[in-house]
């Protein structure tokens, strides 16, 4: 395996979702080329692409938000610098609706 397979291999393992940094479909990486390329396929309506890229065109796919994000070790799972805030504990005696039958809440009464 060549230097610059090892790193397209390590910026973007087998399976991870990836799109352009200049937006278009969420691919998924199938490997890398000797040359550093990467491999990626995705459907276009029913028929399966594929396509070997430059890394430096590639940004990973967050699969949650449907943005992308480059790729870091450090970064939070949200893909910022730092990890989201706590949720505020539940205030006492707080009470939650009922749902209704279509799963909407019901008024209180």
């Amino acid at each position: 395996m060549s230097k610059a397979q090892k790193e397209a291999a390590r910026r973007f393992p087998t399976g991870a979702k990836v799109r352009l940094s200049v937006g278009g479909p969420v691919m998924v990486v199938d490997g890398a080329t000797a040359d550093g390329r990467v491999v990626c396929r995705w459907f276009d309506g029913s028929k399966l692409e594929r396509a070997k890229l430059a890394p430096e065109l590639l940004v990973t796919a967050d699969a949650t938000a449907g943005t992308a994000t480059e790729p870091a070790s450090a970064a939070a799972p949200n893909g910022s610098a730092h990890p989201p805030a706590p949720l505020p504990a539940p205030r006492a005696g707080a009470r939650k609706r009922p749902k209704a039958a279509g799963g909407a809440a019901t008024p209180e009464g």
